[in-house]
């Protein structure tokens, strides 16, 4: 008996745990920020990033990681960062990005950065976070570990279908019939059939006595038609809202003689159509296509030529490193971490404004360094935005 009771219990924790292992498997738990949200297959789930900072930003560096086998990016979008960014989706699980301002950003009050929309492809658990790679501030001195991030998850639910029941095929939904046996003259309540789920009612024969040397007419069976409350002595023709009429049979006192009884036809209600007109087409307004911003990027220089022993004193300023040319709508340059030489990206200043150059003072090893710029024409009314990269070379001899 004991060896019974303990194959029993065996058997229910086995149970049970395949019941809980079930049920973990069935939904999708994401950590943002330290705190789990759970989610299921074909689930909306909202990514958003804030920072905060104790003083202004000049330019940053973030990446975000999420579990590509769980979720599918379906939009990004960068907010309170200008104009001056750089976002790369290409590699899955990551969103990478870059952004820059002159005048600098100020995030000392918690500002949202980023809004990331996924839907939940599978079942299982992971976690989205966003890392702030560099971030300088206007000095253009690293603060990093001053950056605050701010993370949350918002789970909107696959909308489910209603569902709907469909009667089966060959079954009627019970109806009412009655029926009106015609009424003498003197009578005013029409008498009424019990109804009935199944159609019963015999056809009903005339039989009204007609006044001597006159013969009565047949009456026309029809459909058996709703009972309506009779309010004269004389009971009216009933017709139902469809074509099916039902006559009545009205005969004279019988103290009248050499009457015939007189039968009213059915009536049928005339329908009236009206011609459906077509509504006029409406025209859209024809756009034209924008057509490709013509700017153009030329180098000043084939090499930008600074002495070491200078910048150890001062910084060096080069005013036009870049000729732009036909460019339409509002131009702005931006340096590019990936291409450029590490040691003089972190030591450049770029003007958003211009492309005017500072190089920091301090100590250089000689040779020849690389400072990648993206030039972007914003565009107008009848040209399209385009951004021209470029490579500059700064030889400190």
């Amino acid at each position: 008996m004991k060896k019974l009771v303990c194959v029993s219990l065996s058997i229910i924790m086995l149970l049970s745990v395949f019941v809980i292992t079930a049920a973990a498997e069935s939904e999708t738990t994401l950590t943002v920020g330290g705190v789990e949200y759970k989610a299921q297959a074909g689930d909306k789930v909202i990514y958003e990033c804030d920072f905060k900072t104790d003083e202004a930003v000049q330019c940053g560096d973030s990446c975000t990681t999420y579990p590509s086998n769980l979720l599918s990016l379906k939009n990004v979008e960068l907010v309170n960062l200008g104009i001056n960014t750089i976002k790369n989706t290409d590699i899955a699980g990551e969103i990478y990005v870059n952004f820059s301002e002159a005048d600098g950003f100020d995030f000392t009050k918690q500002t949202n950065v980023i809004r990331a929309e996924f839907e939940v492809t599978a079942n299982g658990s992971g976690e989205i976070k966003l890392t702030p790679t560099v971030f300088y501030n206007m000095s253009s001195k690293k603060m990093t570990d001053k950056v605050t991030v701010i993370e949350r998850l918002t789970v909107e639910k696959k909308p489910t279908e209603p569902e709907t029941t469909t009667a089966p095929e060959g079954t009627t939904t019970a109806t009412e019939e009655t029926t009106l046996t015609p009424a003498s003259p003197d009578e005013t309540e029409p008498v009424t059939a019990s109804s009935e789920t199944k159609e019963t009612t015999a056809p009903v024969e005339n039989t009204t006595a007609a006044p001597e040397g006159t013969t009565a007419e047949p009456v026309p069976t029809t459909e058996p038609a709703p009972a309506t409350e009779a309010t004269t002595n004389t009971p009216e023709p009933t017709t139902e809202p469809a074509e099916t009429t039902t006559p009545e049979v009205t005969t004279a006192p019988e103290s009248a003689t050499d009457s015939q009884p007189v039968v009213t036809e059915p009536t049928t209600a005339e329908v009236t159509t009206q011609p459906v007109t077509d509504a006029p087409e409406v025209t859209e307004p024809k756009t034209t296509a924008k057509k490709t911003n013509p700017i153009t990027v030329k180098k000043a220089k084939k090499v930008f030529k600074l002495k070491a022993k200078v910048l150890k004193k001062k910084k060096l300023v080069i005013k036009k490193p870049l000729k732009v040319k036909k460019a339409q709508g509002k131009v702005t340059f931006i340096k590019v971490k990936n291409g450029s030489t590490k040691k003089l990206f972190k030591k450049v200043k770029i003007s958003a404004k211009t492309g005017k150059l500072t190089v920091k003072k301090g100590a250089y090893k000689k040779g020849v360094y690389k400072l990648k710029i993206k030039v972007k024409a914003a565009g107008n009314s009848k040209y399209k935005a385009k951004s021209v990269k470029t490579v500059i070379k700064i030889k400190i001899k």
